[in-house]
Order: C-alpha cells, then structure tokens, then sequence
C-alpha cells in the first residue's frame, strides 16, 4: 500500500526538479516536466523499471582494503558523526568547531573499531573558508585515516575536486575509481518534494562515476511532512525512489542507498527529536521499504542530549536497536552525535 501511495504521489504531484540539468533526462525517459516550474510527473512504470536497475549488494573502498565495507547482504557499519557545529568535552566545554577539533577526531575515529566509515565532518571546521574547506577536509581524511570517506555533494566541482583527491590518496587512475566506488555523499531532499539544484547536480556527477549517493530524504512529522507515520513514510518514499530512479536514469546500475529518516518534532520549540519512540516505528518502517526493493538502507544515531548522560546513553541505544531491527547497512553519527546533531562530544 506504501509503494502504490507513493506511485500515485509521484505520478500525480510528482517532485520540484530545480536543476535544468535533469529535465531533457527525465523527459526523454516519459516523464511529464513542466519547465516553468520544474515540476516533474513521473509515471509508475518509468519509475519501477529504473528502480530495479540499482545493485542490491556492492563494496565500497577504502585505502586501507582491510577497511573495505561490503553494502549488502547483513552487513552493518556505524560511522562517525558529522555535520555538527559544535564540539564539546569535559575538559574545554562547548565550543564551535574548528579544524584543530576536526583533526583530532579524525584521527579519533581512525582508532575505534567500531567506527568503519567517516560519516562527514565530526565537526564543521568552521575557521576553515567554505569554498575550498572540502579540499582541506579531504587532505585531513586521506593523511590521518585509512577508512572511507564522505564528499558534500554540493555542485560538480566539489565532486570531482574529491575524485581527484581520492585517486592521488589511493595511487590510482580515475578510471579505476569506476570500478572501485570509495566516496559516498548524503543527498537530501528538500521535504516536501523539492529536489534541490546542487545536490542532485553533485549527485549526478558521482553516479557518473561510479560513486555512492545515499538518497536521504529527512522529514520531521508536523514540520515538513505529515504528523502521521503512515504519511511521513509515503511522501519520504517517494521521495527517495523518485530520485534513485532518476539518478538510473542517468547512470544504470550506479550505486545508491535508500536512507529514508522520519522523526517528530518537539511541537513546543519546533527542535527534532532523536531516538524516540516514534523515531524507532519510522526506522522499521523505512528498513520493509528497502528490503522490498532490494535496496542497501542507510540511517543514523543520535540523541538530543546535551551531555554524555543517561539520557543520550538511552536515546542512542533505541536508535542503536531500530538500525539493527531494521536490517540497516550504513548507520551514519553512530558516535558522539548530541543535541540533536548542534554538537559532537568526544566522550
């Protein structure tokens, strides 16, 4: 019932391409797009026959192959926070991020076990300029650490600043990086259905390349989807093989991953919450969805804490068992994420 829902939603509403980029693609492939708006009507069939070209099972490359993560089948693997702002540990406090911070828990994570992937930035490295920080990220990544590693999919450049990054670290071609993927990027949707025009561009140049892109539509219930579980997962459904389709489309058989998040919101403050139980129904919901297709699922940990206490030990392992549950391949801020993601604690 979810997967015809969300049929009629893309076939009927369809989704907000802003990209001018994707347009001749989806119409050369039967789509419905109304250029003065970029609204795209996608018919189911177009949208079930593309959906079925994504590998089930594929192996994302690290530099280190004994870092190598299989994506598929029951394999599991937690990642490092990423994107918060802030850091904060008993000893400095609460602080904004800065490279320094970045640095150290790069090498932090190089050292746990049970963190087998960078999620991000564990903290934004704020000091450093926005517009070549994902270069200077990249250097931190492929120095200090041998584990896969994320790119911000934002636009084509940065996409293909961090191929060339990835082939120099690895000492090899970028033609061989087709064959071997080792960058994976989050590409959001804008809930609700609004594809946003960098990162579908960002997202169409890795596929392009053989690459991973984690279609991760988040809908907070009452904010940017509806209050209902049953709503929230139909409209992020769609969301997310609407654009795994598309990006079919573009690359047959690219690598992608379904990583559908619902999660309700405080309806006092308008905050996310994390790891609640509402958080954990949604969770199991989206995991039936990704086995129905076939596909690989990524989510993610998290707490609204504002500390290492038992309130974040306790919201962090619901959202632990809901990943497990689930069936979850990649689980993204599985260490450290606080406050909702505003800060990652070192302990």
């Amino acid at each position: 019932h979810v997967h015809s829902m969300s049929l009629r939603l893309l076939s009927e509403v369809g989704l907000r391409f802003l990209s001018p980029q994707t347009w001749p693609i989806l119409e050369r492939e039967g789509c419905a797009v109304d250029r003065d708006t970029g609204q795209v009507r996608l018919p189911p069939e177009v949208v079930e026959a593309h959906l079925a070209r994504a590998p089930e099972k594929f192996t994302l490359h690290a530099c280190n192959p004994r870092n190598d993560l299989v994506i598929g089948d029951d394999s599991i693997h937690f990642g490092s926070a990423s994107s918060a702002p802030n850091v904060i540990d008993m000893d400095r406090g609460r602080r904004p991020g800065t490279n320094t911070d970045f640095e150290d828990l790069v090498r932090l994570h190089q050292t746990l076990p049970a963190c087998a992937f960078h999620s991000g930035h564990a903290v934004e490295p704020i000091d450093m300029p926005a517009n070549t920080r994902h270069l200077t990220s990249a250097l931190s990544w492929h120095t200090l650490s041998d584990k896969v590693v994320r790119v911000y999919a934002i636009g084509e450049t940065r996409v293909e600043d961090s191929l060339d990054m990835a082939a120099l670290a690895r000492g090899v071609s970028r033609d061989d990086l087709m064959a071997t993927p080792c960058l994976h990027a989050s590409i959001s949707v804008n809930s609700p259905l609004v594809v946003d025009e960098p990162l579908i561009e960002g997202a169409m140049a890795l596929a392009r390349n053989g690459q991973v892109n984690v279609v991760s539509p988040v809908a907070f219930s009452g904010a940017m989807s509806p209050i209902t579980l049953s709503g929230s997962i139909i409209q992020c459904n769609a969301e997310a093989i609407g654009v795994i389709a598309f990006l079919q489309m573009v690359a047959p058989g690219a690598p992608c991953l379904y990583g559908v998040l619902t999660t309700p919101i405080d309806m006092k403050s308008g905050a996310p919450a994390m790891g609640v139980p509402e958080t954990v129904t949604g969770t199991l919901a989206a995991g039936q969805m990704a086995r129905r297709y076939r596909l690989p699922q990524r989510l993610m940990l998290g707490s609204t804490s504002n500390a290492p206490d038992a309130q974040s030990s306790w919201e962090t392992m619901f959202s632990l068992w809901a990943a497990m549950l689930s069936g979850a391949h990649m689980v993204y801020h599985s260490v450290g994420w606080m406050e909702g993601g505003l800060t990652t604690g070192f302990e």
